[in-house]
């Protein structure tokens, strides 16, 4: 149970920030909504790229329904854009160096919802003998397993 109790935890907090991005309480987020409430995201592309991959309706609008089928996992691993894990690499590269260490790069894993033998294996694989990993090799090996 204790993962269904992290899934609740997970869905209330996402549905206190939709609430903060549905200004005008119409139980959806429009573009511009959207766009405000994601005003520290480097770069109007990166937001459009964020938004698009959310609105798995392609209808402009943002659902509840679909926010939370993306933060359980029910939008397919190749609706996911390179700009989150873009964004999950640097947030978790605390150093700000541009690599993992390979404590770094198996927070990084783990938030990408890979499974313990996948992570290892990864781990091996892509972090090598200095065990560091630059975001150009988990964005190859990422893009490879898609």
């Amino acid at each position: 149970m204790a993962n269904q109790k992290a899934v609740d935890n997970i869905l209330e907090c996402v549905r206190e920030a939709y609430d903060k991005m549905d200004a005008n309480d119409d139980n959806t987020v429009t573009f511009g909504e959207f766009k405000k409430f994601c005003e520290q995201i480097d770069g109007m592309e990166e937001i459009a790229q964020t938004f698009a991959t959310y609105d798995t309706s392609d209808d402009q609008r943002l659902s509840l329904q679909e926010l939370n089928d993306f933060v359980t996992g029910k939008v397919p691993k190749d609706q996911i854009e390179v700009c989150h894990v873009t964004r999950l690499f640097h947030n978790i590269d605390t150093s700000g160096d541009g690599k993992l260490d390979r404590g770094e790069f198996r927070a990084l894993l783990v938030d990408c919802g890979y499974n313990e033998t996948v992570i290892e294996n990864t781990i091996e694989a892509i972090a090598g003998e200095d065990g560091m990993v630059t975001l150009k090799e988990f964005l190859e090996k990422w893009e490879h397993d898609q």
